[in-house]
């Protein structure tokens, strides 16, 4: 088991996803009685994480608002799309396969709920109570540029799409090296902003493990 730990961390997985893989790997061996793989993550080299982030990882709302105006002025349907994409990213906390599979006529339910189920983590389906105006704006471009049942290119494969959806916010910006944040920036101030409409306060950072 050690040499395939060696492998995950030559190919640049996170401590946390290899964590999370062992545990599955350990749960079905237990089925089988098998209890040889340490229980212990430090057997791998696998310590806990432990420091203080005091860098806001949010994508700054300049870059975003930057890069969704000119994709939605652009010509082709597929930036139009990827600024859609990105607009349900930041107003909704969508992950980005959440978006990329987001269907109005499946997600927006008839109170107005919004009901997440294709392209979650896990297959953990999840309802959002709380829909502000912004994210309301984002649904109705969204439904502009539908292509099939959600905001992809139905001429292309996923994997095709979220090549071309890369490709298109780093030349708009959207990097770690451009902006100080990737896309995933965009849930971490969703996040951010839901964190102070709720409790009154910003958001500090916090120790992780």
């Amino acid at each position: 088991m050690g040499a395939v730990v060696d492998r995950w961390q030559a190919e640049g997985l996170a401590v946390g996803t290899i964590k999370e893989y062992l545990s599955g790997v350990r749960t079905v061996l237990r089925h089988f009685d098998n209890d040889r793989i340490a229980a212990d993550n430090r057997a791998f080299n696998l310590a806990n994480r432990v420091y203080v982030s005091n860098q806001d990882k949010s994508l700054p709302q300049a870059a975003y608002e930057k890069a969704v105006s000119a994709l939605q002025s652009s010509n082709s349907i597929n930036d139009n799309r990827i600024a859609a994409q990105l607009m349900l990213q930041r107003t909704l906390g969508l992950r980005k396969e959440e978006s990329f599979k987001f269907s109005p006529a499946r997600s927006v339910l008839a109170d107005g709920r919004i009901y997440i189920t294709d392209g979650t983590k896990g297959g953990r389906d999840r309802i959002l109570h709380q829909i502000s105006d912004p994210a309301r704006v984002a649904i109705a471009y969204a439904k502009t540029v539908l292509s099939g049942a959600n905001t992809m290119a139905n001429t292309m494969t996923e994997r095709q799409w979220n090549a071309l959806f890369y490709r298109t916010i780093k030349a708009q910006g959207i990097t770690k090296q451009q902006c100080g944040a990737s896309a995933h920036g965009l849930r971490h101030a969703y996040a951010r902003e839901r964190y102070r409409a709720l409790t009154g306060f910003a958001a500090r950072s916090r120790r992780y493990r």
